[in-house]
């Protein structure tokens, strides 16, 4: 696959058929992406992929603020140095062909100039400046734009004033953009209408619609919606009767990127005088680094509760939750007595 990509990337080139080169160069780099996560190492020499994209920005004719091929161009080579899949990664570069990109009004590159601003990856932080370069990557469709962009609304950040209806305008329009791929947004949207009413008059509740929001966000993957299910039938909320196998069934399906699943599965486990598979999520939380998960697992192997006694294990997790912000200096001083 990756062989024909190439060659179609140097046959566009020949050609100086710029859309077909992006398009391409987009395959190969999502390409090398996903063997990167799956911890494929493959020996490739990307050269001339990132030569055929930087013939884009100098060669493409005409107006260049409507074509968005060279915008997208700039996307692709702010990708590349930013995650160091392609080439070596250099933040620098990548923040300067980011900010090319949103010169030329791209909303990806709009989105990534914003984060950028938003954690201070080469540069300061500026939240101003982010919510600015999220409010462009917003109206410009950019899915992960118009959550971000509804979340500073939501919380009024970055010097947006809180605009509750502004932020749900927004996750509204990113759910219908909703995918495996980015499914976020459906647990915030689902707030709106469960929580937020608690506390301003901006929005009605509606408890119903929020968990019709869960489901769909489940579906597609959402982490967060899938523990609020859980949540839902283990304590019987939403107007869900109390079930706990569902619960179980929805905290098990959020297991993989949720520590706080993972202490529910715990806590039910315990409650259900199962020792040993409640001690195995309570360690599986505590390596998502859940806060009291860490804590506790760390007090059973100090104990012996549970699981065999290892003090000099026990401070490990220790200090790993301390760096998470549990005041635990108390016990980390007994355990290493």
């Amino acid at each position: 696959m990756m062989k024909e990509l190439f060659f179609q990337c140097e046959l566009f080139k020949n050609n100086k058929n710029f859309d077909g080169i992006i398009e391409v160069a987009s395959k190969i780099l999502d390409a090398a992406l996903k063997e990167a996560l799956q911890m494929e190492i493959v020996q490739r020499d990307y050269t001339k992929v990132i030569n055929a994209v930087i013939f884009v920005t100098q060669r493409m004719p005409g107006t260049r603020y409507q074509n968005t091929a060279f915008s997208e161009a700039y996307c692709i080579l702010g990708k590349i140095f930013e995650t160091g899949v392609l080439a070596e990664k250099n933040i620098k570069k990548a923040r300067e062909y980011y900010t090319v990109a949103a010169d030329h009004s791209n909303p990806f590159g709009c989105y990534r100039l914003a984060h950028f601003y938003e954690f201070g990856i080469g540069c300061s932080v500026n939240m101003h400046k982010a919510a600015h370069f999220y409010k462009l990557s917003a109206n410009g469709g950019c899915c992960r734009g118009m959550h971000r962009y509804g979340l500073l609304l939501l919380e009024g950040r970055g010097g947006c004033k809180r605009d509750v209806k502004g932020a749900v305008f927004y996750f509204e329009q990113c759910r219908k953009l909703a995918s495996p791929n980015y499914p976020h947004m459906m647990y915030d949207l689902g707030i709106c209408y469960e929580q937020i009413p608690q506390m301003t008059k901006d929005i009605i509740e509606d408890k119903e619609y929020a968990l019709e929001i869960y489901l769909e966000g489940d579906s597609l993957g959402c982490p967060r919606s899938s523990v609020r299910l859980g949540h839902a039938y283990n304590f019987g909320a939403l107007g869900l009767a109390q079930d706990t196998k569902k619960a179980i069934y929805y905290y098990t399906r959020a297991e993989a990127m949720s520590g706080e699943a993972r202490f529910e599965l715990y806590r039910i486990y315990l409650a259900q005088n199962n020792p040993e598979e409640a001690i195995n999520w309570l360690r599986k939380a505590a390596i998502l680094g859940h806060p009291t998960g860490l804590r506790l697992y760390a007090d059973s192997l100090e104990r012996g509760i549970d699981i065999p006694q290892n003090k000099t294990e026990a401070l490990w997790w220790y200090g790993i939750a301390k760096t998470r912000g549990v005041k635990i200096d108390k016990e980390i001083k007994r355990c290493a007595a």
